[in-house]
């Protein structure tokens, strides 16, 4: 892989010498190209192989039974043979081989997140929809996002497309298809859980214990797939409903001892995040609306730092659909969470009918005694949802300041590389005080001009330590000023020093030593020093001078 990208360089100039241009890549460089989708050839499930093959021969057999051995007379017959189990004579079955495609559900690993934004740590506005890139272009597709939400989506029209070839396969004629990927933004309240919290399980499975004492930043608890699938249907993502005919497979998977994360929203968020109210004030399904928070991208990587031997990358990207709360007034922290939406679909019916029935017994007793005590419940139990990925950020509140403010803000309010212009000006007043007949300007004023001309032209006042000890101030100024410097900056500039002494200069107006040129030579050694190149260059420069003397 480390000699690709010279060959591939070298096979351009061969190419480009012989008068045949190198392909280019699908993708220019800087553009990339976006796809709906890209579901894998096979997606996860179990598939069978069956294989028919049919042989037809001729062969000869005697018509009778000749009587002379060495006479032969044949008889062209046909035989044919086929590679199917024969249960009884005459009876044939296909022998199909079964295989499963296997992928990812419970947990990923680090390696498949390539980037996400906004990254750990950092600041944006509320406002913006976090978004997770991941390395395996077929990912967000490799498995059904349920049973009831359709897989493919958007069928294609006719009149927009060109008349598919007979080989396309039937995918080619959707636009767009559901992933099993969600990204979605968590408040840290939404997930903290009281410390009396007890996952409800099935009779007769062992507690599980979440260690509440200690719950973790991101609100994603440890534990194993078998105690997942411990938890009571209605507290937790009806996994169930895809092995409606494999009981075997269920088993299994209820068994596993596959570690895993997992999040526990309360089942009204749970609503929140995948329902929708219908124009009759009905609740329905929006699983199928996460087709549009996904897609792949086909970028060129030719000259990208970890591009590897591809010149187009191919990547998918999950985006969320939910946003930080708008009506933060301090910069808040909030949870992204890559969580698995396989068999929300077959899950939202009995959260909402739990979730309305206990609503309504509640208004009922309500209406029955105003001042009843009875309290909604059912709508604030958790509800488990298995976590893959997750990530922190500081989400900003409406309107924060950005970057091109500041620098506005700057530029207007502040007196660049150089003191107020408001102290500058009460120096330049100070220095024209004058007494006496005929009137000359007092020693308090020269020291006033001085000082004025020393930090109009950008320089700073600091502390300075001399070589005996005493402490005492002097003049120092960065690379940019506001002002064309003087070069040479004295009369006895030395072209070169040993120990930057050779670079204080003096100021005889104020009597303070100029540090700039001094300092500046003190970080150059500095920055030498931390180079082990160019220590090491610098080393055999010397050998190499010091034997070249010697040799003479």
């Amino acid at each position: 892989m480390a000699r690709d990208v010279p060959l591939r360089h070298m096979a351009k100039v061969l190419a480009a010498k012989a008068g045949t241009p190198f392909e280019p890549p699908a993708v220019d460089p800087g553009q990339m190209q976006l796809y709906s989708y890209y579901r894998p050839g096979l997606i996860a499930g179990d598939y069978s192989i069956t294989v028919e093959q049919v042989i037809e021969s001729d062969s000869y057999e005697l018509k009778d039974k000749p009587k002379d051995p060495h006479d032969k007379a044949w008889k062209k017959v046909s035989l044919t043979k086929q590679n199917r189990r024969e249960t009884s004579p005459n009876v044939l079955i296909s022998a199909p081989q079964e295989f499963e495609v296997m992928a990812p559900q419970f947990a990923i690993e680090r390696s498949m997140v390539n980037s996400y934004y906004p990254p750990d740590g950092h600041q944006d506005e509320a406002r913006i929809l976090p978004h997770i890139v991941l390395n395996d272009p077929h990912f967000p597709w490799e498995r059904r996002a349920g049973v009831i939400v359709p897989d493919l989506c958007d069928l294609d029209l006719e009149s927009d497309r060109v008349t598919p070839k007979a080989s396309d396969p039937p995918t080619n004629m959707f636009r767009s298809a559901v992933p099993w990927l969600a990204v979605m933004v968590f408040d840290p309240a939404e997930l903290i859980l009281p410390v009396d919290f007890k996952p409800n399980v099935i009779k007769n499975a062992p507690s599980i214990d979440l260690k509440l004492d200690k719950q973790p930043l991101s609100g994603a608890f440890a534990m194993q797939v078998q105690e997942y699938m411990h938890l009571a249907l209605g507290y937790r993502v009806n996994y169930d409903a895809g092995f409606a005919t494999d009981t075997k497979g269920l088993d299994e998977l209820k068994a596993s001892n596959e570690a895993m994360t997992a999040i526990f929203p309360t089942k009204a968020t749970f609503l929140k995040m995948f329902t929708q109210t219908a124009s009759d004030g009905t609740l329905q399904s929006n699983v199928e609306g996460n087709k549009y928070l996904a897609h792949m991208r086909a970028v060129n990587t030719e000259g990208f730092p970890d591009a590897g031997v591809e010149q187009v990358g191919n990547y998918s990207i999950v985006v969320s659909g939910r946003t930080a709360r708008l009506d933060l007034t301090v910069p808040t922290t909030q949870i992204c969470h890559l969580v698995s939406i396989e068999h929300v679909d077959s899950t939202l019916q009995s959260v909402h009918d739990a979730v309305k029935t206990d609503n309504d017994a509640v208004a009922a007793a309500l209406a029955a005694d105003p001042k009843s005590a009875k309290v909604a419940t059912v709508a604030n139990e958790r509800l488990a949802m298995v976590s893959l990925f997750s990530w922190t950020y500081t989400a900003l509140p409406p309107n924060p300041v950005n970057f091109v403010d500041d620098m506005r803000a700057m530029t207007n309010s502040m007196q660049m590389l150089k003191p107020p212009q408001s102290l500058l000006k009460g120096l330049d007043t100070a220095s024209k005080v004058t007494s006496g007949t005929p009137a000359v300007l007092t020693q308090q004023a020269k020291n006033a001009g001085a000082l004025h001309k020393r930090l109009d032209a950008g320089y700073s006042i600091a502390r300075w330590r001399t070589e005996t000890g005493e402490e005492t101030a002097a003049f120092s100024r960065g690379p940019l000023v506001p002002q064309r410097v003087r070069w040479p900056p004295s009369d006895d500039w030395c072209a070169g020093s040993n120990t930057s002494k050779e670079y204080q200069i003096l100021d005889p107006a104020t009597g303070l030593m100029d540090l700039s040129y001094s300092s500046a030579w003190q970080l150059g050694k500095a920055l030498a020093i931390a180079d082990t190149a160019f220590n090491a260059a610098l080393m055999r420069f010397r050998s190499l001078v010091y034997n070249w003397a010697i040799s003479k």
